[in-house]
């Protein structure tokens, strides 16, 4: 079986179904089927496996394979069958704008779903307009923002793109990432696209505001993928600038606020010692702390 092909185990005593429960990380809310290179053909062999009629997964990975349109079907039957389904995972695969209308579908028949990672497939504009309207159209007033990510497929012109979805759905790009989170949106709107604007095709970057756009925050280094629940540290969102230190420094003690310098040799008196930046003789020049100047 494909459960054993792929590292798979006997269920557990609570009757899952061998080739349901057998990925490392799986258990009775989550199924992960991530990362075992799965291809159309692998998947529609586990089709005659799924025998359970309801399923009582809140999570279905099958993230970082090799299925198309083709095989996701098997994951939306799948994902039907949880009625409980909060997150789907089927990032970096190769589903293209025919998965569209299924996955458009999914949004309806399980209206509690939460998050949706389709980032690294190959989703044009067509796609995502198909996909974006009908999970905007049936998402309730009263329930959180669906997290949907679609960044890096292959969308040209995402600021536009944007820009048209924006004009006509309560849609939000999350620029405000302190505001903004995986289950609230600070603008009200029912659809959250993070990182819409990161294209394959994209002509612009990431924060790149000069085509007139919203422009978008640039996916952190450290940010899981399908990152549902990571929060942009500050660090990667606003450069920390340090203010100047207004501490006195021997350069700038000794400098009038004309910028002359407050020794003038002309107008010294003869045999007159010339002052020390710290404001004590040489032989006894103490920092403002009272540990002895530098140098000195």
């Amino acid at each position: 079986t494909l459960a054993t092909r792929f590292g798979g185990s006997p269920a557990g005593a609570r009757g899952d179904h061998p080739a349901m429960a057998a990925g490392p990380g799986s258990s009775t809310y989550r199924l992960n089927y991530s990362r075992r290179r799965f291809t159309d053909d692998d998947i529609q062999r586990l089709r005659h496996e799924l025998r359970e009629a309801v399923y009582s997964y809140e999570e279905v990975d099958f993230s970082q394979n090799e299925l198309s349109s083709v095989g996701l079907r098997v994951v939306l039957d799948v994902c039907r069958r949880c009625p409980k389904l909060r997150v789907l995972k089927l990032y970096r695969n190769q589903i293209d704008d025919g998965g569209a209308r299924g996955l458009s579908d999914l949004c309806k028949q399980c209206p509690a779903i939460e998050e949706m990672h389709l980032s690294h497939n190959r989703f044009t504009a067509a796609g995502v307009e198909t996909l974006v309207t009908a999970a905007e159209q049936v998402r309730a007033d009263n329930q959180s923002p669906l997290w949907l990510r679609l960044e890096q497929n292959d969308v040209d012109d995402p600021e536009g793109v944007y820009k048209d979805l924006a004009s006509r759905l309560r849609v939000c790009n999350r620029l405000d990432e302190s505001r903004c989170t995986v289950r609230v949106c600070c603008r009200k709107m029912k659809i959250h696209l993070p990182f819409f604007n990161c294209q394959r095709l994209s002509r612009f970057q990431p924060n790149d505001r000069s085509a007139g756009g919203a422009g978008s925050a640039r996916i952190p280094d450290n940010a899981e993928i399908a990152g549902p629940s990571f929060r942009v540290p500050r660090s990667e969102g606003q450069p920390a600038v340090q203010p100047r230190s207004a501490t006195v420094t021997p350069k700038s003690a000794g400098l009038a606020p004309n910028g002359t310098s407050v020794w003038d040799p002309s107008r010294a008196t003869p045999g007159a010692e010339k002052p020390s930046v710290w404001g004590a003789g040489p032989a006894s020049a103490k920092t403002p702390g009272g540990a002895p100047a530098p140098g000195l």
